[in-house]
């Protein structure tokens, strides 16, 4: 009703309820529209018991979308998706993480894994959307704060937003400044810094020193490791 020239309505399918509702209401009131269920790839059961026409369980792991994991959908669910849905496809943990971080980032939107799938579904190319005026169903909002901030992190450094950079250095007074000085002088921020004297893995007479930087993209990670190359320290990325 509020957007009657839709073409395609994009709903995360667990159980088959929402979609089941959404597809049989849109179908009635514009039977053009198509109607496309996403599913996490680690359990994609209403696929599945779709294309064998019964109920099929499947689940082969613990998935972050935890509400649209179950083992196998109902009957009744089943019967009214193969009737009014067009399609089904699967997506990846890390692309709904990903599309968690988008929402959160760009629309101020702050989405449980599970809803995010229908957004994460048109970002890994599942879903044709040029063109076409689509309606992703964002349901729900329910997200542990540590796997938030994992999923922040984690997208940050997929988009060259931020950088881990681990350093093996002699435990010098002045070598540390050097470092955060030379970090400093192409524009990174250090907002957080890690020194280990004790580790096993750390040689007497050195230090291990993690260092994660905020950073602008490819080219500024670039300027930045070329940067610190010159200082002739040992480091890696790490992640």
């Amino acid at each position: 009703e509020d957007l009657p020239d839709v073409d395609t309505i994009i709903v995360p399918i667990g159980g088959g309820g929402l979609i089941s509702g959404i597809s049989t209401a849109s179908k009635i009131l514009k039977p053009s529209v198509k109607i496309v269920g996403v599913e996490s790839e680690l359990s994609d059961s209403m696929r599945l018991s779709v294309k064998e026409g019964r109920v099929v369980p499947h689940t082969s792991g613990n998935s972050i979308a935890d509400g649209i994991s179950v083992k196998y959908p109902g009957e009744i669910t089943l019967s009214m998706v193969s009737k009014h849905v067009d399609d089904i496809v699967t997506v990846s943990d890390e692309i709904i993480a990903h599309a968690i971080y988008v929402l959160l980032e760009r629309n101020k939107i702050l989405v449980e894994p599970s809803g995010a799938a229908s957004l994460a579904a048109i970002m890994d190319g599942k879903v044709d959307v040029k063109g076409k005026k689509v309606v992703c169903v964002l349901s729900g909002g329910n997200i542990n704060l540590l796997l938030l901030s994992k999923i922040i992190y984690k997208s940050m450094e997929m988009e060259s937003k931020l950088v881990r950079l681990e350093f093996r250095i002699p435990d010098r007074p002045g070598t540390l400044f050097r470092i955060s000085s030379a970090i400093s002088e192409v524009g990174g921020n250090i907002f957080h810094a890690e020194v280990d004297n004790l580790s096993r893995n750390t040689p007497v007479g050195f230090q291990t020193v993690k260092f994660s930087v905020n950073i602008r993209g490819e080219d500024h990670l670039e300027q930045l490791l070329d940067k610190i190359g010159k200082l002739g320290y040992s480091y890696e990325i790490v992640s």
